[in-house]
């Protein structure tokens, strides 16, 4: 490990930069690397954009940073661009990770076509480290390596001076980390690690330190689900003051196999903080082993989003159902945080079943390897059992037979909330159900059904209502109150609740 004390940020701030070795390369790489995924659309959409991009990549070489990763299909095409545009700019020492899919360029001519195209959009002789990308599988890597296959145009590249090392970065399991590692045709490896799925990715970790590899991790933060929930994550702190992001930045530089943290960056303001997050750090401390002892062993079973798992046969967007079971994790499998996470963030209607046809596709894909499936079947049961709840209310305000002529009072949240319910349940139904209002602007509109129409509290007697639901926590007492007169007709109060 190398400190260098590097560049002021303009504020009179001074950082230091933690340099580890990349495997037995020889290279000293940043313990940060920058990332290049991450630029905004609406930057890297313009020209002018474009190079304010560029001009952060420069400012984080400034800062120390000197691993610099992109891809051919990062950011729309146009990250290996923005790279090129900085390079000649940086004043410091700097190495570039690039990268080739199996499904984009199956064999050894169409790899060294890629790479021939990388060095042109960077503006650059060579590529320190190239990268087979995205190995989700041994079989997939066994098309990698076959004769004439991909590897094979990494090696051409390799003699003809085009690259210098070639790696893989993969999201298969540690076993099979383990094999590619141990059949010796890598000088690196990139792995999704963190503090949620460490259990997971540990012997694949131990695997490339073991065998003398480079290790990168990529999606330190757990695909945003860290800073999302920081009161799940508090024992990767430091101490009261301390940052989540830092924090899980640091818990993966800790890791004796770990060579880069590698971070994606759209602003200034994430750079600092990111580059800060290694300003009086030892990564040779205790603080590793620390918070794996704090650290729960169910992190192991959280989705971290990266939406591998696309495209399922029957439609369905498991990436999204799989964030919302997380958040079942995270609140002791409490169905209502899980229910309120698929209506209201996702916006899936209250009755909907997710039909599964079991065919295996997502978890064959899922970097977590979770078990989807039957997750899925967790989520469709507790959406079953609110709909029993949610049948059960609404039979308590509507499913009296003999009941005629039922009022809706106070036309707003709530009331939009009780008829979607009363629609689940009835959905051939919308006879009787009168709204009322004493908002005036509301009278003769139609907010929930188009022959509901509002009316206001004196027709109330008119429309000969026997049930009057007042949709009003706030104000319910003194609703009944205004209206008490109205029990003296017969007709029954009552309030809706959530």
């Amino acid at each position: 490990m190398i400190v260098d004390i590097d560049p002021y940020d303009g504020k009179g701030q001074v950082f230091l930069m933690i340099y580890k070795q990349f495997g037995k390369t020889g290279k000293m790489v940043s313990a940060l690397g920058f990332g290049g995924m991450r630029f905004l659309q609406e930057d890297y959409a313009t020209q002018e954009g474009k190079e304010k991009c560029a001009e952060l990549l420069v400012k984080a070489n400034e800062l120390g940073v000197n691993y610099f990763d992109t891809a051919p299909a990062y950011c729309g095409g146009r990250s290996e661009e923005i790279f090129g545009m900085a390079f000649p700019k940086m004043k410091k020492q700097f190495y570039v990770s690039t990268k080739s899919r199996l499904s984009d360029d199956p064999d050894a001519d169409a790899v060294q076509r890629r790479i021939e195209a990388s060095l042109k959009k960077m503006g650059l002789e060579k590529i320190h480290f190239y990268n087979m990308w995205c190995i989700l599988n041994l079989e997939q890597y066994e098309r990698i390596m076959r004769a004439g296959g991909p590897y094979e145009g990494a090696l051409r590249a390799k003699d003809a001076g085009l690259i210098e090392h070639i790696c893989f970065s993969a999201h298969c399991d540690g076993r099979d980390v383990e094999k590619i590692v141990k059949d010796g045709g890598f000088e690196g490896v990139t792995l999704g690690y963190n503090v949620i799925n460490a259990n997971y990715r540990e012997q694949g970790m131990q695997a490339a330190y073991s065998g003398g590899l480079g290790v990168v991790t990529m999606n330190s933060l757990g695909g945003g689900v860290i800073p999302g929930h920081p009161e799940h994550f508090q024992f990767l702190k430091k101490d009261r003051d301390d940052n989540i992001v830092k924090a899980a930045l640091r818990y993966n530089a800790s890791h004796k196999a770990v060579s880069v943290v590698l971070s994606g960056m759209s602003s200034m303001k994430q750079l600092l903080e990111n580059v800060s997050a290694f300003d009086d750090f030892n990564p040779g401390s205790d603080y590793f082993e620390e918070v794996n002892r704090k650290r729960s062993s169910g992190m192991n079973d959280l989705c971290t989003g990266c939406d591998y798992c696309s495209g399922c046969p029957n439609g369905l967007e498991i990436n999204k159902l799989m964030q919302s079971y997380n958040e079942y994790v995270f609140s002791n499998k409490n169905p209502r945080r899980l229910l309120h996470d698929l209506h209201v963030k996702w916006e899936y209607a209250q009755d909907r079943i997710f039909d599964c046809i079991e065919c295996g596709q997502c978890e064959k894909k899922c970097t977590q390897k979770l078990p989807v499936i039957e997750r899925i079947k967790t989520i469709n049961n507790c959406v079953q059992d609110d709909l029993r709840k949610t049948r059960k209310q609404m039979e308590r305000y509507f499913g009296d037979k003999h009941m005629r002529n039922i009022g809706i009072y106070g036309i707003g949240a709530l009331a939009l909330q009780l008829y979607e319910k009363y629609r689940i349940c009835y959905p051939d139904e919308c006879s009787n159900i009168y709204l009322f209002d004493k908002d005036e602007k509301k009278w003769g509109s139609a907010p929930l059904h188009r022959e509901w129409r509002v009316h206001a509290p004196g027709d109330i007697e008119k429309f000969k209502i026997k049930r009057l639901i007042i949709c009003n926590a706030n104000h319910y007492e003194e609703i009944c109150r205004e209206l008490q007169h109205l029990v003296k007709d017969e007709i029954e109060l009552m309030q809706y609740n959530l």
